[in-house]
């Protein structure tokens, strides 16, 4: 199985360094024109356009555990790909297999995505949007790609959290396997839930098509891409920390047959 993860469009909070975990924001104008840039590209990669017969794929309606998910609030469908105004600089691939940092189009003639995956939140729905409207394709949306939850931390910039909640600051409660803000998910928790995204992706499309791998694009998260790159490079938690995303980069990974184990 070959695996693309990208991260959702750039948001107001990321530009002012704000947690935004479970806060559902949209996109800002820059992350809308980086989303249409990554799709431009994505559509490159693309020779054709293909649904693997496989149940659950393509977000099809009455489709038991999918739900269905229209276009994200307030994102209108774009017949097409808008220009982009201005040079937009995004940076597009992470070669997770050889981790030598961030290059350009993947060596890969000929990619056929069977599905487009998404984070049920605003912001990555709304990325879909624009990549699966030049792809020609729909999307499903995995509840367990969601971001991580960072309970009293939302919408704080880390002053502001270092400020409020001294205590939980100094005992870095956000890097601990077992630990977390008050009322948000520990390291261990929501890796978990997104290592159980990736075992239902990995049910979901195990079906090779005429002989090729299954390929799949994953579009989520800054936290979520880090927990998947420790799926599948079989890392630890400290080794984990080590791995960022920018907005609308992708990561490539290729897995095996039988589960890596954590």
């Amino acid at each position: 199985m070959r695996i693309y993860v990208t991260r959702h469009g750039e948001t107001d909070y990321n530009v002012q360094g704000r947690y935004c975990g479970s806060t559902d924001i949209g996109l800002n104008d820059a992350g809308l024109a980086q989303a249409c840039e990554l799709a431009v590209r994505l559509k490159k990669m693309v020779s054709a356009q293909k649904m693997t017969d496989i149940p659950g794929a393509a977000g099809a309606a009455g489709v038991p555990g999918i739900p269905d998910v229209p276009s994200a609030s307030g994102m209108p469908r774009v017949p097409g790909i808008p220009d982009v105004p201005g040079d937009a600089d995004v940076p597009i691939m992470a070669t997770a297999q050889s981790m030598a940092g961030i290059t350009g189009m993947p060596n890969t003639p000929g990619i056929m995505f069977d599905a487009v995956v998404s984070s049920p939140m605003l912001r990555a729905r709304q990325t879909a949007d624009i990549v699966c409207e030049a792809l020609g394709m729909p999307y499903i949306v995995y509840g367990q790609f969601t971001e991580r939850d960072m309970g009293v931390y939302e919408g704080l910039t880390k002053d502001e959290a270092k400020e409020r909640y001294p205590e939980l600051w100094n005992r870095q409660c956000t890097s601990k396997p077992d630990d977390a803000p008050d009322g948000g998910e520990s390291l261990r928790q929501a890796c978990a839930r997104i290592d159980e995204g990736m075992e239902r992706l990995r049910g979901d499309y195990r079906i090779n098509r005429d002989g090729y791998d299954v390929c799949v694009l994953i579009i989520c998260h800054g936290f979520t891409a880090r927990a998947i790159h420790r799926y599948c490079q079989n890392l630890s938690f400290e080794e984990m920390s080590g791995f960022f995303l920018k907005n609308c980069e992708i990561a490539e990974y290729i897995l095996d047959e039988k589960r890596l184990e954590i």
